[in-house]
């Protein structure tokens, strides 16, 4: 899968950039007033415009990898509460939760969601660690578009299940849907418990 390219890591994290554009205007400034060159002294300040707008841009925009990064912490939230009005705005209509092999398990509905957090009592949901990478759009006979379309999302997890400690580990697929948001349309189940088992539908049904 393609990693983000280098526009949306620029955005994700500026500051290389940033540091190096403003240390180069501090160098520029100095050399130029020593030798009275008015150039030399527009270069710096040139210098530390541009670093201070690609940090505005950086700022102001969210890349897809951040959407995708927010939205699954946003699913964490909403599986934690069992709430079935947020996680509708994060699935897509025929999400699925599949087992570690990719076998289909069961359908992913805010319901199904909720309904299994509440029954076994899932309770103190905390992120361990997070990650995202994106694929580029496909055009017609395959071509590589400038956007992305598709996305995976890798989640370690710890929390209560019963009151007994269980952490997890999941993979979460996303795609853009027609509004232009993200939705998980599949839900992989990959470990559990503190040896990184390989689960069973049999732990929830």
């Amino acid at each position: 899968m393609a990693e983000a390219g280098y526009v949306e890591g620029l955005l994700e994290n500026p500051w290389p950039v940033v540091v190096v554009l403003v240390g180069a205007s501090a160098v520029l400034r100095v050399m130029g007033k020593r030798r009275g060159q008015r150039a030399g002294v527009g270069a710096a300040w040139g210098a530390l415009g541009l670093g201070l707008g690609v940090y505005a841009a950086a700022s102001a925009v969210e890349t897809d990898r951040e959407a995708i990064l927010a939205g699954t912490r946003g699913f964490v939230d909403a599986a934690a509460a069992a709430d079935e009005a947020a996680l509708a705005g994060l699935l897509a209509e025929r999400a699925a939760l599949v087992g570690p092999g990719g076998g289909f398990w069961d359908n992913l509905t805010p319901g199904f969601v909720a309904g299994e957090m509440t029954e076994h009592r899932v309770t103190d949901v905390a992120v361990r660690a997070v990650d995202a990478a994106m694929d580029r759009r496909t055009g017609a006979g395959g071509a590589a578009g400038r956007g992305f379309d598709r996305g995976v999302s890798t989640l370690s997890l710890r929390s209560r299940v019963s009151g007994v400690p269980t952490p997890t580990t999941w993979e979460l697929s996303w795609g853009r849907g027609e509004d232009g948001g993200w939705r998980i349309t599949e839900a992989r189940w990959l470990t559990i418990g503190l040896r990184d088992d390989a689960p069973s539908p049999t732990l929830y049904r």
